[in-house]
């Protein structure tokens, strides 16, 4: 699949079937995202992988309408970023501009957006679903 393709393929599916992903697929995935550029390459997102009951105990924390969409994923990735350090001075941890941990989110995005760009190239779903607790 070229990029194009990859491009026209991609779409948020709220309706999954209950098939496993394999295991090369999402180390794929993960491994993709490292590669996704950063603030200064400070590379703060973190994802963490659910499955099984974790993911159970995940979905039960959502909104009703997100544990619909998700009812049959096989796996969440829930993604966060380490604050106060992407558009931050590193020695005094003094914000570089106005925008401060903004840059936290928007490098969070970046390294999303490769995530689900390489999943549309692997034939796998997705949807991101922008829960956010301050």
């Amino acid at each position: 699949m070229n990029f194009e393709e990859v491009l026209q393929a991609r779409k948020s599916i709220r309706s999954y079937i209950d098939k496993p992903v394999e295991e090369e697929k999402l180390h794929a995935i993960l491994d993709a995202a490292k590669l996704a550029p950063s603030w200064k390459n400070s590379q703060t997102a973190r994802c963490y992988v659910t499955r099984g009951e974790t993911l159970h105990k995940v979905r039960e924390a959502l909104p009703a309408f997100n544990q619909r969409n998700t009812e049959h994923a096989p796996v969440l990735i829930v993604m966060t970023f380490v604050s106060c350090v992407a558009g931050y001075d590193v020695k005094t941890g003094v914000p570089s501009n106005e925008f401060g941990n903004g840059w936290g989110a928007y490098d969070c995005g970046l390294h999303d957006m490769v995530m689900l760009l390489k999943a549309s190239e692997l034939g796998l779903s997705t949807l991101v679903m922008g829960i956010r607790d301050a």
